[in-house]
């Protein structure tokens, strides 16, 4: 699985903190493309079992086709557990 991620975004930076949170699955072999990350959340992704390939936009853009990860959103609460 492979997790596309942006250091410069909020949500993204959210992200990470929650996979970091939960670890990598070994099972499933995670790995996290970091564009334009810190060294810090490299670290972080790294010491939870993370994959991590660090890239510029430009370098997103020629090997995968793309300019920057894409959005990321919160989830909406979900109707059937009750969450308001």
């Amino acid at each position: 699985m492979v997790h596309a991620l942006s250091g410069e975004c909020p949500c993204s930076v959210s992200m990470v903190d929650y996979l970091v949170g939960r670890r990598a699955t070994p099972a499933v072999g995670e790995q996290v493309l970091l564009v334009d990350g810190t060294a810090r959340l490299v670290a972080s992704l790294e010491a939870a079992g993370f994959s991590v390939v660090q890239l510029d936009e430009a370098s997103l853009a020629a090997t995968y086709g793309s300019r920057r990860p894409p959005r990321v959103r919160p989830p909406r609460p979900c109707r059937s557990s009750g969450a308001r």
